[in-house]
């Protein structure tokens, strides 16, 4: 008995002797043309080949650029934790905005888009926790406040006063 590769190997030469010398899966030819063996400019006649090469590459490798620039200014690559960044919502929002149709048009958000909005009627996106709708200094802010809030509600001369304004309220409440 072998090692379970030499076992593999041994079970596909078997199989594969069992099998017709000849595929009987008709084949389909396939043209394989070049960018600079394409004669024709016009794009609705040229081949799919030149079309993707030369009207949608650019405007892809472009737009994921901007995406990768754009995700390292939100820190996505800096924490491991969700992140508010939402990459295909970039996208969406850049090339529908980059399309050639829309040359000279002004810029549109992507709640503003319309089939986005149509697909944002029937489901809604849930609303963000708090971390991720806040930036990192504003959270330091609202931490800071609430710590000093709890520091400053143990002094003393405060908690005195507290308990005085709840005896107040108390004989307020009886008259």
């Amino acid at each position: 008995m072998g090692t379970l590769w030499e076992n593999i190997c041994t079970e596909f030469q078997e199989y594969r002797e069992h099998l017709p010398e000849e595929d009987p899966s008709p084949k389909v030819p396939v043209q394989n043309v070049g960018p600079d063996e394409e004669l024709t400019d016009d794009l609705k006649k040229c081949s799919s080949v030149k079309y993707i090469r030369t009207q949608m590459m650019p405007i892809l490798r472009e737009a994921l650029t901007k995406m990768i620039d754009t995700a390292e200014d939100n820190d996505v690559f800096k924490y491991k934790r969700k992140n508010k960044y939402n990459p295909c919502d970039f996208l969406t929002e850049f090339l529908y905005n980059n399309n050639p149709k829309r040359q000279g048009q002004e810029h549109v958000k992507l709640s503003d888009i319309p089939f986005v909005s149509e697909w944002d009627k029937t489901h809604p996106r849930p609303i963000l926790p708090l971390s991720m709708r806040i930036s990192e200094d504003k959270a330091a802010i609202m931490i800071q406040s609430w710590w000093r809030g709890i520091s400053v509600r143990q002094r003393p001369e405060v908690m005195e006063l507290r308990e005085y304004q709840q005896d107040w309220r108390q004989l307020k409440n009886d008259e």
